[in-house]
């Protein structure tokens, strides 16, 4: 009796042991799940870049430039020769020359050939013989036609002319132009002292260039 007192014990305690730890598992919270997996960053997407600002459009203002007065004439310019509108002895000539011998290392021969300015003379001697050979210096070609020029190699300009002695003194300036052929000076003069010696009033004409005589230096002594 005794005996099976304690063995009902026993397994009273083995069935209470038996519920006790059963238990504590059935109400144990459950294990928090450890994560293995490696988090995605978030992608940074770039922002657009920031427009550039169009400029704001300028409109030029326009300055017209200065009205410039016309150049004064000069006796180193090159006009071209009018048309004739005066002929005969109404009429301004300049000379040049018509080469007997075709060879320009021969003197001697030249014959001055009036060309005709167009330009009708004053009749007063002084203006009109300034015409004439701002005409002659301010032609700058060697020939004219088949005519010889020589004297298209200097820069001749009038300073002035005066009446002198019952014909005329004319005040030469610049700068004779000497060629390598010595029968230039003397064609040189030959066409200056024709061409102010066509007035009525020019029989005689004295030449000076830059104060000196014009024949002694153009054409040596």
């Amino acid at each position: 009796m005794q005996r099976s007192i304690v063995t009902v014990l026993i397994r009273l305690s083995l069935c209470l042991m038996f519920i006790f730890v059963t238990g504590c598992q059935v109400f144990a919270p459950p294990s928090t799940p450890t994560s293995t997996s490696t988090p995605i960053p978030p992608t940074n997407t770039p922002l657009p870049p920031s427009p550039t600002p169009i400029p704001p459009t300028i409109t030029p203002t326009f300055t017209p430039p200065p009205t410039l007065p016309p150049p004064m004439p000069t006796d180193t310019e090159i006009p071209p020769l009018p048309s004739a509108t005066a002929s005969g002895e109404e009429a301004i000539y300049f000379y040049v020359l018509k080469l007997e011998n075709k060879n320009l290392k021969v003197c001697g021969g030249e014959t001055p050939i009036a060309i005709n300015t167009g330009i009708a003379r004053t009749h007063d001697a002084e203006i009109d013989v300034k015409v004439a050979l701002q005409r002659l210096f301010s032609y700058k070609m060697e020939y004219f036609g088949e005519l010889y020029n020589p004297v298209f190699r200097s820069n001749f300009s009038v300073n002035g002319v005066t009446r002198q002695d019952g014909g005329i003194s004319v005040d030469i300036g610049g700068a004779y132009v000497k060629s390598d052929n010595k029968c230039d000076g003397a064609r040189v003069r030959l066409q200056v002292i024709t061409t102010c010696k066509q007035f009525p009033d020019t029989k005689t004409c004295k030449l000076y260039l830059n104060g000196g005589s014009f024949a002694d230096l153009v054409v040596g002594k």
